[in-house]
């Protein structure tokens, strides 16, 4: 019998430390690491576009995800074994927060969603200190509903498309390994 693919978004506001826990956790191997702004911007560079994180948050969401869709089947083609995609599941937008849908998640394949929680000062360090990013200034209460939204967005997209749901948020490299190979060995 063939195994099945694990697709497992491991979702998160933008700072929440997604990709340094990837690479933490994915030391061990058994996953490769897909990001969803690096998906698009490659599908764009193709197109002739080389689009800033900036361009991908305030450039229409709906063509973003049709495109990240898109170079997920490319990418994900040449892959041999499990994948962790490092996404969001709504971005701040210039006109508001924009939830993505469930159905591309559904169309990504995805197998788990796991949602990286942290307390909403450490959001604001990180985004202060990452010169490399621009991003919307926003306070400790604002990002503390904009993480709790993002995270009933994943609890809800999990329910739609019937996948098993996890939140860490305490000691998420454990936390992490724990869900990732425990699911993978059991």
């Amino acid at each position: 019998m063939k195994k099945t693919r694990r697709i497992v978004a491991l979702a998160g506001l933008s700072g929440a430390g997604k990709t340094t826990l990837i690479k933490h956790v994915n030391q061990q191997g058994g996953f490769t690491h897909l990001s969803a702004s690096e998906l698009i911007k490659e599908y764009k560079k193709m197109q002739g576009s080389l689009p800033t994180s900036e361009q991908l948050r305030t450039g229409n969401l709906q063509d973003n995800q049709t495109q990240l869709i898109k170079a997920f089947e490319f990418r994900s083609a040449t892959v041999d074994g499990d994948i962790i995609l490092d996404c969001h599941t709504l971005i701040d937008t210039p006109s508001g927060l924009q939830f993505i849908p469930a159905e591309v998640f559904a169309a990504l394949g995805v197998t788990e969603m796991v949602f990286l929680s942290v307390g909403p000062e450490v959001l604001v360090a990180r985004r202060n200190g990452d010169t490399t990013r621009q991003r919307p200034q926003r306070s400790t209460a604002e990002l503390h509903d904009q993480q709790e939204a993002a995270r009933i967005a994943a609890l809800e997209i999990s329910q739609e498309i019937d996948i098993p749901f996890s939140e860490i948020e305490h000691q998420p490299n454990n936390e992490l390994e724990s869900i990732l190979y425990a699911r993978k060995n059991g």
